[in-house]
């Protein structure tokens, strides 16, 4: 193929963000986030089921998917949150939660 750039990986990343929709008030617009904090809050993946990302909500409902997918692991959210958090302190990445409520 034309235009291809091989080896075809990319470097780590230096931030992450989380993006959640608080509908209670809880969480502030934009926060960084403490490596130990980025876990927590991917382990619990608290946002809010809204119109327009979940078709069977009529009203902002609060809840919680571990990993923010939690339906679609295969195992413990736990062993996610560790993979990532040790990544994140192995590239010094910066995580910053963005709240789109």
């Amino acid at each position: 193929m034309k235009n291809v750039h091989l080896p075809a990986n990319a470097p780590h990343p230096t931030n992450i963000v989380f993006l959640t929709c608080d509908t209670k008030g809880v969480l502030p617009p934009v926060a960084r986030l403490t490596d130990e904090q980025a876990y927590y809050q991917f382990l619990s993946g608290y946002t809010a089921k809204i119109g327009g990302t979940d078709l069977s909500s009529k009203t902002p409902e609060s809840t919680f998917s571990a990993c923010f997918g939690e339906i679609f692991l295969p195992l413990h959210p736990k062993i996610y949150a560790k993979m990532l958090y040790d990544k994140i302190k192995k590239h010094n990445v910066k995580v910053w939660l963005v709240n789109t409520g």
